[in-house]
């Protein structure tokens, strides 16, 4: 008779299901936040659960943030900017062409009376 110890313990499987639980629950709020940006995205609603806090004083909490805040905070990562670039040069859609305006004017306005004294004008 073999003597070698079992490792599938009570302990092992309560463990195994309690990762389960965690790797379906992560599941879905990921499904969650999803459906919340694509809805707010389509103006269907204005806020996104987010998170405040984290640091080594405070344990993150969840909050309502604004859906243009979390979006222009996306805008800080390459993926989304490099998707926002390519739809601002290839899109012949108004809304684009309103939002390049809108680009440019608050460019120019932000930079010009800085370049303007660099340049000595």
């Amino acid at each position: 008779m073999d003597r070698t110890p079992c490792f599938n313990t009570l302990a092992t499987n309560r463990h195994l299901a309690r990762k389960d639980a965690a790797d379906s629950a992560l599941a879905d709020l990921h499904a969650e936040l999803t459906n919340d940006m694509q809805k707010a995205l389509a103006g269907l609603q204005n806020a996104v659960p987010s998170f405040a806090g984290g640091t080594s004083t405070a344990l993150p909490r969840e909050v309502l943030k604004s859906a243009a805040d979390e979006v222009v905070e996306a805008l800080d990562y390459m993926e989304p900017a490099e998707a926002l670039m390519l739809v601002l040069k290839d899109s012949a859609c108004p809304l684009v062409a309103k939002l390049r305006r809108a680009v440019v004017d608050r460019y120019v306005e932000s930079n010009v009376d800085s370049i303007a004294e660099a340049r000595g004008l």
